[in-house]
C-alpha cells in the first residue's frame, strides 16, 4: 500500500508559476499519463411532446457547466475511483437548473413545423465521476498542455470536456475560474 500524496503533482504544477516547468528534463517527471475523475450529473428531465409525455437524459458537467444531451447506454459503475477526483464546482442544485434551462434553450433553438417538445419538470439526478485519461507534457519552457480521452470509450475528449478539466485543475490547485470567487471561496470551505 504507498500513501497517497497531499498535494499531487499537478496541483503544484498548476500554480501558475513560471518556473513550475523550467524544462521538458527528468526532474519535473514529464510526460507523464493519469486518470482523473471529473463530477458530471445525470439529470432526467420530463418532457411532453406530441408523442406523448417522455424523459430525456442530460449530462452537465459540474466543473464548466458543460450540457449534452445523454447518448450513452449506461453511467460509469458506482465504486472506488482509482485516480484523483476532482472537486465539482456545481453542486446538484445549479446543475439540475442549468439542465432545465439549457434543454429549454436547445429545444426553442431546434426548426421544427409542428409543437415542441415542453420540459415539464426535472424527475431526478445522480453525480457520477466520469473518468479521463489526461496525458500531460511540455509544450515549451514553462508551459504545460494536455491531452485527454474518455477512459469509458477511449474517443478524444472533445473541447467542452477539456475546458471543464482545466477549469477543475485550476480550481483545485487553489486558482480562479470564470464562475467568479464566490464559487472559489465555498470549494475552500
Amino acid at each position: 500500500m504507498c500513501a497517497r500524496a497531499a498535494r499531487p503533482w499537478w496541483r503544484a504544477s498548476l500554480g501558475l508559476r513560471p518556473q513550475a516547468f523550467p524544462g521538458a528534463g527528468h526532474e519535473t517527471g514529464l510526460p507523464r499519463l493519469a486518470i482523473l475523475y471529473v463530477p458530471h450529473y445525470i439529470v432526467e428531465v420530463d418532457v411532453d411532446s406530441r408523442k406523448g409525455p417522455g424523459t430525456t437524459r442530460c449530462l452537465m458537467d459540474g466543473c464548466s457547466g458543460a450540457f449534452a444531451i445523454a447518448d450513452f447506454d449506461a453511467p460509469p459503475e458506482p465504486g472506488d475511483p482509482d485516480g484523483e477526483v476532482l472537486p465539482a464546482l456545481l453542486d446538484d442544485a445549479q446543475a439540475r437548473a442549468a439542465a432545465l434551462e439549457t434543454l429549454t434553450r436547445v429545444i426553442l433553438g431546434q426548426r421544427s413545423r409542428g409543437p415542441k417538445p415542453v420540459p415539464q419538470g426535472i424527475r431526478g439526478s445522480e453525480r457520477v465521476d466520469w473518468p479521463f485519461w489526461v496525458y500531460y507534457f511540455p509544450r515549451r519552457a514553462g508551459r504545460l498542455d494536455i491531452r485527454a480521452c474518455d477512459a469509458r470509450t477511449a474517443e478524444p475528449a472533445g473541447n467542452r470536456a477539456k475546458a471543464g478539466l482545466l477549469q477543475a485543475m485550476v480550481a483545485a490547485a487553489g486558482g480562479t475560474h470564470h464562475r467568479g470567487t464566490e464559487d472559489t471561496e465555498r470549494m475552500r470551505e
